[in-house]
């Protein structure tokens, strides 16, 4: 993986934070001070008031401080395989404190701003740090949210650094640092942009109310995975959104630098992003879909679809509350474009996904296929520079998945069970077969056709990946432990020819 091209002088990417974080020290002070000698004393709310209620008392801090601690037994047979030695069998272990802090301003006559840092600090030195956690070096620090944006009914315009999440590019968030990009995003709601208008008096009313009480700008953020919920409440109307983002530089998820480089390729001029979402719960079930484009410049062009039905409860009457059944269909189609940055592109990926939901326990059958495409990357292979295995693909686990196995199938199932109001756990198992395997060679490129190179080709290779985690909302037991959460995931996976992977996560975290 090309991570180690992330990691240059972090003292002059901190110069220039500083210089940005002086530069909009001396803007809000200068708007400040035009706001005070603008303060008329009796009558209408003055600038200088709506500044001072919706930006200065009106921001809002929130985020997510932790202490994780990761470890990996068996690391050769990880996704960054020790090809230099492939019979140096280790385990690995990293512990850290981190977290996100964000600031929110109020919307004033439709701006407003946001700013947010992420960090990681190791607690212990071990001798085999594992990089995933904490970075390579020692620790990392990144300014990942740093915007302006405008909104009005139904619209929102937003510059700068940001976190997005689409299917393919998205935060990805397992350690303390998510992926961040620089750039622009649109956001739009038709139907509440046709709805949206104010008459005279309540145009008057809303200024009113923006003068005395804090107005936060609407939330139009994406969910990539969509899920369904049980007995959701039927809809007025449908959520239908429309998003575009148009995204020049990145920084990864074990880097403080944002760069041009992807994933595969060095300077190129980033992505395109363009998708539609609609979601409506009614009396006859439930509906979502999703479509999205995507121009990796220089690397690949990428279409996805989505599309679910979730049915009325089946049931209902019982003492339990009965369940809903619901299907759900995938389809990826990507190419090469641009200078074809890996060579030529050629993948297809299905999905499909079975379940049932009721109140405490959810169940699902999850299944892939993907066609072989010879003399294509990795015959067949999707490339994604901007996201991992992150769920997208319905049989993606914890450190196997279509993503990165390439043509193939995989075929598995998922439980849910709620067993209190403060206790989750799911535990999910997938068997896959790769056409031509090289166990968990995802993120080495250098050798023919996206191969890594000296790592041998297992012709029909078999792997299963089977992850359990549980979930303890602390404040569910007691008022004075809300927003502190524990939670452990352990995954397993197996390859043929090489030795069992175990994984595990340990996190507690405290949300505000």
């Amino acid at each position: 993986m090309r991570q180690d091209a992330f990691h240059n002088s972090r003292g002059a990417a901190m110069r220039r934070h500083c210089r940005c974080s002086v530069l909009l020290g001396v803007s809000v002070a200068l708007v400040a001070g035009t706001a005070v000698a603008r303060d008329g004393g009796d009558g209408p709310p003055t600038f200088r008031d709506r500044f001072v209620q919706q930006v200065v008392k009106g921001t809002q801090l929130n985020g997510q401080l932790g202490i994780y601690d990761f470890r990996r037994f068996h690391d050769t047979n990880r996704p960054y395989p020790n090809i230099d030695d492939p019979d140096d069998d280790f385990d690995t272990r990293s512990n850290a404190f981190g977290g996100s802090v964000s600031a929110r301003t109020g919307m004033l006559y439709g701006l407003s701003a946001g700013f947010g840092v992420s960090f990681a600090e190791p607690i212990y030195d071990y001798d085999n740090p594992n990089a995933n956690l904490v970075g390579p070096d020692e620790g990392l620090h990144a300014i990942t949210e740093g915007y302006l944006q405008y909104n009005m009914p139904g619209l929102r315009l937003r510059g700068g650094r940001q976190l997005i999440n689409t299917p393919f590019a998205n935060t990805d968030q397992f350690t303390f640092i998510p992926r961040s990009f620089s750039g622009a995003s649109v956001a739009i709601r038709p139907l509440e942009m046709a709805g949206g208008g104010d008459d005279a008096s309540g145009a008057q009313a809303r200024r009113d109310e923006e003068a005395s009480a804090r107005v936060a700008p609407p939330d139009y953020a994406n969910n990539q995975y969509m899920p369904f919920k049980f007995d959701a409440p039927v809809d007025s109307r449908p959520t239908w959104q429309v998003y575009a983002a148009r995204m020049t530089r990145y920084e990864s998820r074990f880097s403080d630098e944002f760069t041009t480089d992807n994933r595969y390729i060095e300077d190129t001029s980033g992505l395109f992003a363009a998708g539609t979402t609609i979601r409506q719960n009614t009396a006859d079930g439930d509906y979502i879909g999703q479509l999205w484009h995507y121009t990796f410049f220089d690397t690949a062009r990428m279409q996805y679809v989505e599309a679910g039905y979730q049915m009325p409860t089946v049931m209902a009457g019982t003492d339990w509350g009965g369940f809903e059944p619901y299907i759900r269909v995938q389809y990826a189609r990507e190419e090469e474009t641009g200078r074809a940055g890996v060579g030529d592109i050629d993948a297809d990926v299905y999905g499909l996904k079975l379940g049932v939901h009721s109140r405490r326990v959810s169940a699902a059958l999850v299944g892939h296929y993907s066609p072989q495409h010879e003399g294509s990357f990795r015959d067949g292979g999707l490339v994604h520079p901007y996201s991992d295995l992150s769920g997208v693909f319905y049989t993606d686990t914890m450190n196997d998945g279509v993503d990165g196995l390439g043509p193939g199938y995989g075929i598995g199932g998922r439980l849910d069970v709620t067993f209190s109001d403060g206790v989750d756990l799911f535990t999910r198992y997938v068997y896959y077969e790769a056409k031509r395997g090289q166990s968990h060679a995802f993120y080495s490129y250098d050798g023919d056709r996206g191969y890594a190179a000296g790592v041998p080709i297992v012709e029909d290779q078999n792997s299963w990946g089977w992850d359990t985690g549980i979930t303890f909302d602390l404040g569910a037991f007691s008022p004075q432990l809300e927003g502190l959460k524990v939670q452990n995931v352990l995954g397993i996976t197996d390859f043929d020819g090489a030795e069992r992977f175990y994984d595990n996560r340990l996190r507690l975290f405290y949300q505000f």
